[in-house]
């Protein structure tokens, strides 16, 4: 599994994966819509875990509204208002493996 985790929720996120015997590999990452710092974990686990590792994430990660500014304002040079963005704390990509080995 991958998980895109938010910067505010990386601890959250992993802690919460750790404590149930879900280790994780960090990897540091930026970009997506407000080009933010985040971090994608890397998440081996059995067949038949995946439901149960998803919903940690789903609990450990929080959405959260950002505010950013429109450039179609600044084309007109008028001041701009804030728009208020919905932010996910966190994006999972599951696939399988065909091999994994710890060496």
């Amino acid at each position: 599994m991958l998980v895109v985790v938010h910067d505010r929720d990386l601890e959250s996120v992993s802690h919460a994966l750790a404590i149930r015997n879900f280790p994780s590999t960090r990897i540091q990452s930026s970009g997506g819509f407000l080009r933010q710092s985040n971090h994608t974990l890397l998440v081996g686990m059995p067949n038949g875990m995946v439901e149960q590792a998803v919903t940690i994430v789903e609990n450990a990660a929080r959405d959260r509204v950002e505010y950013v500014s429109s450039l179609a304002g600044a084309q007109l040079a008028q001041p701009v208002e804030p728009q208020a963005v919905q932010v996910r704390g966190a994006t999972v990509f599951v696939f399988d493996v065909e091999r994994y080995e710890a060496i």
